[in-house]
């Protein structure tokens, strides 16, 4: 007995499905002639127009592309259908960071409405959930901030994605001195393990060589000193930032007792401009400091307001003694005896 179609009755069909079965075949019949293997058009969307319930017991869906071209019949176990042309959702776990705000987030998948404006969206860090191999062609992520919130669909070739919460690497330069101790240098920002902390660093200026805006919020700096090796990460607001080598200024107030006559005054954190020899002997006042990202504390030395110069602390030891909570009284006898030494 030969049954006259096989394949079943032609049933309308109005669906937008993705392929999600590598395994499967198109076929350009029912006699089974091989159209295409699904691995080429594996996580494409595409329109379904018709239905067959085969005898066979399988159902077979007949797609259409963007474009109107027919591209076959394939096993309805083998797609997964969406709820709008956006195609099926899928399953992904990503972040990523925007970079430029002219980078939207849509609320649709035809960019129609905007969601979160890129201006909004711009040195953020957002979570990848899903994504969506939308019919017209084009990939979507659905993101997520770090509270839960739905932000849109975004491109994805207008992004690049990292599998690390901390988001991806951003250029910065610059320098940036710690201003709080017992703070962690982390070296991962997904464990965050910690190296080092800024208790032993306090003060410390550190070169900044690129920086993440982490998911938490967080903006977290690269960090190495004078010699180009790597420190760890730390989080901005733990520190203080400059554009110049010396960090920043850090109140610091000291008298000093010069000792010696042959030591370096700096007008610049490099350029010697005089000799101690006119200020032997004499006490003077520190207002201030950097702590170079070479290592060296420079001090700001001032006779009453005229400004002298910096004093460099790799000589401290060398030309002059800090007489912090000293009388007056206390430093003129130091003075004294300097000059019977004499």
């Amino acid at each position: 007995m030969t049954i006259a179609n096989p394949e079943g009755t032609w049933q309308a069909d109005d669906r937008y499905v993705t392929v999600t079965d590598n395994r499967a075949t198109l076929y350009s019949d029912f006699n089974w002639t091989k159209k295409q293997a699904a691995t080429d058009v594996m996580l494409q969307t595409f329109k379904s127009t018709g239905k067959y319930h085969n005898l066979n017991g399988l159902t077979y869906l007949s797609l259409y592309d963007k474009d109107g071209n027919w591209r076959g019949y394939i096993n309805q176990q083998s797609i997964t259908a969406g709820v709008s042309d956006g195609g099926a959702w899928l399953p992904a776990n990503a972040y990523t960071t925007f970079t430029a705000a002219n980078v939207n987030a849509y609320a649709d998948f035809n960019q129609q409405k905007v969601a979160t404006s890129g201006a909004g969206l711009v040195n953020q860090t957002v979570n990848i959930s899903g994504q969506y191999h939308a019919f017209g062609g084009v990939v979507y992520y659905s993101i997520y901030d770090v509270r839960g919130k739905w932000l849109g669909y975004v491109d994805a070739s207008q992004v690049k994605t990292t599998s690390s919460a901390a988001g991806l690497w951003l250029p910065h330069d610059g320098y940036l001195t710690t201003t709080q101790s017992g703070q962690m240098i982390y070296t991962n920002l997904d464990s965050f393990a910690g190296g080092r902390t800024t208790t032993a660093n306090y003060q410390r200026t550190f070169r900044i060589m690129g920086e993440y805006k982490h998911y938490n919020g967080a903006t977290y700096y690269s960090l190495y000193d004078g010699n180009g090796n790597w420190m760890g990460y730390l989080n901005s607001a733990l520190g203080s930032e400059s554009k110049e080598a010396q960090g920043v200024w850090m109140n610091y107030n000291a008298n000093v007792l010069i000792t010696a006559s042959n030591a370096a005054l700096y007008s610049s954190f490099f350029n010697m401009t005089r000799d101690t020899s006119s200020l032997y002997g004499g006490v003077y006042q520190v207002s201030g400091k950097y702590s170079h990202v070479n290592g060296t504390t420079y001090y700001s030395l001032y006779d009453g307001n005229r400004w002298l110069g910096y004093l460099a602390s790799w000589q401290q030891h060398l030309i002059w003694t800090i007489m912090i909570g000293r009388s007056l009284l206390n430093l003129n006898r130091i003075q004294m005896l300097i000059c019977i030494l004499i």
